[in-house]
């Protein structure tokens, strides 16, 4: 007699062989090699890349030499210049600081007023980031080198920015953030020094009314 037992180890290799015919293998194709001609377009565009970059550094470098030693030839002191060096290295808005050294010092516009308004806004902005912003600076940095605003206009502009109450600060940025013409930006910023001991009053009533004749006076011109 044939017990299911005796059978069951014949009866298991039956079931696996059949499965395994049954079993379906599929094969990665196999992708050709990419061409030396890619090969060579790959590593020339690493290779312009890092080209690019080495001489995008290298005329980055050579902008704040000259931008240095213009400075030094105006008069700015050992400090001011080491000041000015120190933020032109930064890499965070480094190419727009450049950008505007340079036309703060450009040839047709002599004199230091410019400049040295740059290097207090840029020294104040630390302090307050989120009052005296780059836009910031560099409208009224420029308004000096065009004559449109005073040094002294510049900064008392910039002291009515950092004596808002954040009330206030909203009703100006709400006048600032839609201009794009500098001129506009330059009258605004004219009235903003002209109402300085009101924007800077410890008073909220006083300093609200000073913003209102601003508005009113802004959107009228």
């Amino acid at each position: 007699m044939t017990t299911i037992g005796a059978n069951f180890p014949s009866v298991r290799q039956a079931v696996i062989a059949s499965a395994a015919s049954r079993r379906v293998v599929v094969a990665t194709p196999k992708l050709p090699p990419p061409s030396p001609s890619v090969i060579s377009r790959i590593v020339g565009a690493r290779k312009t890349t890092a080209s690019g970059a080495l001489e995008g550094a290298f005329q980055t470098g050579q902008d704040i030499k000259n931008i240095l030693a213009e400075a030094r030839k105006r008069g700015l002191s050992d400090s001011e210049v080491s000041q000015l060096e120190q933020i032109l290295r930064d890499p965070v808005g480094q190419k727009g600081r450049i950008t505007l050294a340079k036309d703060l010092l450009n040839e047709f516009r002599p004199g230091t007023s410019a400049i040295r308004t740059f290097l207090q806004l840029e020294s104040l902005g630390k302090t307050y980031p989120n009052r005296i912003t780059l836009d910031f600076i560099t409208a009224a940095s420029l308004g000096v080198v065009y004559g449109r605003l005073t040094r002294s206009q510049a900064m008392e502009a910039a002291d009515s920015l950092v004596g808002m109450f954040d009330a206030t600060f909203n009703r100006f940025k709400a006048l600032w953030n839609p201009l794009f013409f500098q001129t506009d930006q330059w009258n605004l910023l004219v009235l903003l020094a002209r109402d300085n001991q009101k924007l800077t009053s410890p008073d909220m009533t006083v300093q609200n009314t000073g913003m209102s004749v601003i508005e009113k006076e802004f959107t009228h011109q």
